[in-house]
């Protein structure tokens, strides 16, 4: 059996493409830490089955975005989790203790231009976006 070589060319017209996604950035409200955000997760913490958003910011505080289920977020960290600011690195989403409800943990890297160090955060969550500390 002998090969042949061929070659298939595909032609598109220039300047022409196919968009893969959307730029939905505009449905996102400013969380007023504009290039401090340093981790992201997604998951459904008041339990209306739409994904939120959850941000851990540098030197600001941490953010919680609530799926309107419109495709827009609104900001609902205010009275969800404290407005104490660290340097926080990560954040981890789970059922931390076992009570079937996603909780909170955001882990910072250092505080010392803040006078502390190490400072993580945990909270519990009660499935329908109210958290505590731990």
């Amino acid at each position: 059996m002998r090969f042949v070589p061929f070659l298939l060319l595909f032609v598109a017209p220039a300047g022409s493409y196919s968009q893969l996604y959307l730029d939905a950035s505009a449905n996102l409200p400013d969380n007023g830490a504009k290039g401090q955000s340093m981790d992201v997760r997604a998951a459904d913490l008041d339990g209306d089955g739409d994904l939120d958003i959850v941000l851990a910011n540098e030197f600001q505080a941490n953010t919680w975005l609530r799926n309107q289920g419109d495709e827009t977020f609104s900001n609902a960290s205010a009275g969800a989790m404290s407005s104490t600011v660290h340097d926080s690195e990560d954040v981890a989403i789970a059922d931390f203790n076992d009570d079937g409800d996603l909780d909170l943990v955001f882990c910072s890297e250092d505080d010392v231009n803040l006078g502390t160090v190490n400072v993580h955060e945990y909270y519990l969550g009660n499935g329908a976006g109210a958290f505590v500390p731990a």
